[in-house]
């Protein structure tokens, strides 16, 4: 692979990625936050949409295109296809 194509992958890198690690969720290239409260988050991507389960979830960071969630993490759920 050239180097021009490498940084154009970099640069056009939109598929969801969902990171856990430490009690925190590591969220990008979402398409939106389906629902939010401090036991439940729902953020979906192009196709799918997640349910995130816990206590005292929280939002610490919010771009457009990359989400940071913690709390005590319970458990992650894939819940439904987005047509």
């Amino acid at each position: 692979m050239q180097i021009k194509e490498r940084f154009d992958n970099f640069l056009y890198y939109d598929d969801f990625e969902l990171i856990i690690k430490n009690n925190k969720i590591e969220i990008s290239n979402y398409k939106n936050i389906e629902n939010f409260s401090k036991n439940n988050i729902k953020i979906s991507s192009k196709e799918k949409i997640y349910e995130i389960n816990g206590n005292d979830l929280s939002i610490n960071t919010l771009f457009d295109d990359y989400l940071l969630i913690n709390g005590n993490i319970k458990s992650v759920n894939l819940i439904n296809y987005v047509f």
